[in-house]
């Protein structure tokens, strides 16, 4: 039988299961108590467009992601949560946590540098903090439970830049005799108003090297 999980055993007189002595006449009763494992798992993918829906065949997956699991423990007081394993995603088959026992978890990503989070966009709060709040999954896994979909996905943050330069003879192409220009103000036109708001980015050209400009973490 294909069958994996946790058994215990125990003896109507406290003896070791597996070396039983009986005296004549005397009777012990075992009881086998088998618990089959569960598993929960789910996909790591890039938001291409950002909408929080998995796309498959238009979003890849992600590999070399750390996803962690935790699992709630009651101490008779006011429990906790406990990590009590973390994997990389795998660009093919996402991730896996298996051989679990019936029990609460969560199960959490570890947000990566220039990226935002978009499914889950709430629930489980896993993270608060300057890069915003990250969200999981609160998994009830019964005995021998298939928990799959718990999935994650992501974009990674944008950024625009460029270079001012006087156009001696208009062609639209800076060349090779045309100068940069410095102190030049760029802005992003957010509400599209043509006009530079108190709100908008903004910033001069030769600020990082001469007439250069960019935006970068751009949502």
């Amino acid at each position: 039988m294909d069958w994996q999980g946790n058994q215990q055993v125990s003896c109507s007189d406290d003896s070791d299961p597996s070396s039983i002595y009986l005296n004549p006449g005397e009777n012990v009763n075992c009881i086998f108590n088998n618990t089959e494992f569960g598993v929960i798992s789910g996909r790591k993918f890039e938001d291409m467009n950002g909408n929080g829906n998995d796309n498959e065949g238009e979003d890849p997956s992600l590999g070399g992601w750390m996803i962690a699991l935790s699992q709630y423990e009651d101490d008779g007081g006011e429990g906790y949560w406990e990590e009590v394993d973390s994997t990389e995603t795998d660009s093919k088959t996402g991730y896996v946590f298996s051989g679990l026992l019936p029990g609460e978890y969560r199960v959490c990503e570890t947000l990566q540098d220039g990226w935002r989070q978009t499914m889950p966009s709430d629930g489980t709060i896993c993270y608060v903090g300057e890069s915003g709040t990250t969200y999981g999954y609160t998994v009830e896994l019964s005995a021998g439970q298939i928990v799959d979909g718990k999935d994650f996905g992501n974009y990674r943050n944008g950024s625009i830049s460029g270079t001012k330069f006087e156009d001696l003879n208009g062609n639209g192409i800076k060349d090779e005799n045309e100068s940069v220009l410095d102190g030049w103000t760029i802005f992003l036109d957010v509400n599209d108003n043509g006009i530079l708001d108190n709100d908008e980015p903004s910033q001069e050209t030769g600020d990082e090297e001469e007439g250069f400009y960019s935006f970068g973490n751009l949502t």
